[in-house]
């Protein structure tokens, strides 16, 4: 009878047991990730193009600086249950140019900064322990993202505080008291310019000036890109020369070569809504000061 009663109860038990599937065992460990842009935006592009980090400003003015690109870790890690999973993470920047891995990371997101120019592969894997990520063979998932690190930035504005004649080139034959035009022009180096090579841009020409002007602000008619200056050597990567031009005499004023010729640069700092970093370039002759404001846009 004993027997009996003990038969029942465990078929009693069976019955009452949760029936389970193979399904209700399915992990989800799907990996993933997001650039957050200096504004806090996530963008889940694939193909991202961000400004190299460099940096270099007066000491005297507090600037936010940019650091580097930011990625967030979007892992899908539950089961069927929504009981979450402890996962080990891997990241491997991959230099596409050079063809090796750069960078490795098991941090749940990663800062990358690059002050070079250059294509990379960053790659999230996901993993159940971290004896298996000794090898991205036993990943259980991996995501990717092409990054390209640049240093152009587009030019906002050039201007001219006061139109002066003061200048280390010769301008005997400029008569002072006529009207002339002017005209910024960029090359590729300066035998380009001497050879009267076509500028890779060139601004629109400003007609019916006289010296003295002030506020002289020059545009043009196509976006105009440069790349950021070389910080320890002042190099600018371009030669960029104002003209002034005088009954069909042209006049070189300035250039961001000649040693005589003052340079002010600063670049690497945040706009004031953090949606661009901004650079900023100063040729001063004389009481003669040209500046050319430009900027790199972040993704949206």
């Amino acid at each position: 009878m004993r027997y009996l009663l003990f038969v029942m109860l465990a078929l009693v038990l069976l019955g009452c047991k949760k029936e389970t599937t193979p399904n209700d065992q399915i992990e989800i460990s799907k990996a993933g990730f997001v650039y957050v842009n200096p504004q806090g935006k996530e963008l889940p592009d694939s193909i991202l193009i961000v400004p190299i980090d460099v940096a270099t400003m007066p000491v005297n003015i507090k600037y936010d600086y940019y650091e580097g690109a930011n990625f967030k870790s979007k892992i899908k890690n539950r089961t069927k249950h929504n009981q979450q999973n402890a996962l080990f993470l891997r990241w491997v920047l991959f230099d596409l140019d050079k063809q090796k891995i750069v960078k490795t990371d098991s941090t749940s997101d990663i800062n990358i900064v690059s002050r070079s120019i250059g294509k990379y592969r960053l790659t999230q894997y996901v993993f159940k322990s971290k004896k298996d990520s000794e090898t991205t063979k036993l990943a259980l998932d991996s995501a990717s993202k092409i990054i390209e690190f640049t240093d152009l930035k587009q030019v906002e504005a050039i201007s001219i505080d006061t139109l002066k004649l003061h200048s280390p080139f010769l301008t005997y034959d400029f008569n002072r008291d006529k009207e002339f035009e002017a005209v910024i022009s960029l090359y590729r180096s300066r035998q380009d310019a001497d050879n009267g090579a076509k500028p890779l841009f060139e601004t629109q020409t400003l007609k019916s000036l006289k010296l003295g002007a002030t506020h002289v602000t020059f545009r043009s008619a196509v976006p105009i890109f440069i790349p950021t200056f070389e910080v320890l050597t002042g190099k600018d990567g371009f030669y960029m020369q104002l003209t002034y031009i005088q009954e069909d005499k042209r006049f070189k004023i300035l250039d961001n070569e000649f040693g005589l010729i003052f340079k002010y640069y600063k670049t690497g700092y945040l706009n004031s809504d953090k949606s661009g970093v901004n650079e900023e370039r100063k040729l001063e002759f004389g009481d003669m000061t040209l500046t050319v404001n430009s900027s790199f846009n972040f993704m949206q």
